[in-house]
């Protein structure tokens, strides 16, 4: 038998079936049903239910609207936990870095130059996330800082006489 009428005769086989065996196919997950030419949503398919504690999705399943608020990925002043989120983080970080680089020369005959660069983009950091006040109190640290490291280096020393 040539090849070219093995798949005619299995071609009309499979576009021959029953309208009930092609009724009768769901998908793996039985969501859809082949009606002979297309997929399409199976009748009583189970609905899709969220994980127990979620939150509602917007126009979700339930068709409820949104409610009114801050867009998605911004967060609500009730959700980041007041001043105390302000020194948290990146803001937190560029604070321990500034006082870091003020503390240590006036201890030990140690300093550490790159610590106030450090603590300054963590403030940068801070600032663009939201963190304020935080960000700006590393920032300024930060600042007086570099001031201090270069006195402890005699870089600006010598720039002064």
């Amino acid at each position: 038998m040539p090849s070219g009428l093995l798949e005619l005769i299995t071609c009309r086989a499979v576009t021959q079936a029953s309208p009930e065996s092609q009724r009768e196919q769901l998908s793996p997950d039985g969501r859809w049903r082949w009606d002979g030419t297309q997929w399409v949503p199976a009748q009583g398919a189970p609905q899709w239910v969220p994980p127990q504690g979620a939150p509602p999705i917007p126009g979700g399943p339930q068709g409820t609207t949104p409610a009114p608020g801050p867009a998605a990925g911004f967060a609500t002043p009730a959700a980041t936990g007041g001043i105390a989120h302000q020194f948290t983080g990146n803001a937190l970080w560029s604070i321990v870095f500034g006082v870091a680089s003020v503390a240590v020369p006036f201890f030990t005959p140690i300093y550490f130059p790159i610590l106030p660069i450090f603590g300054l983009w963590r403030g940068v950091l801070a600032v663009r996330t939201g963190r304020l006040v935080g960000g700006g109190i590393g920032l300024v640290i930060n600042a007086i800082g570099c001031i201090v490291s270069l006195l402890a280096s005699g870089l600006l020393d010598s720039a002064l006489r």
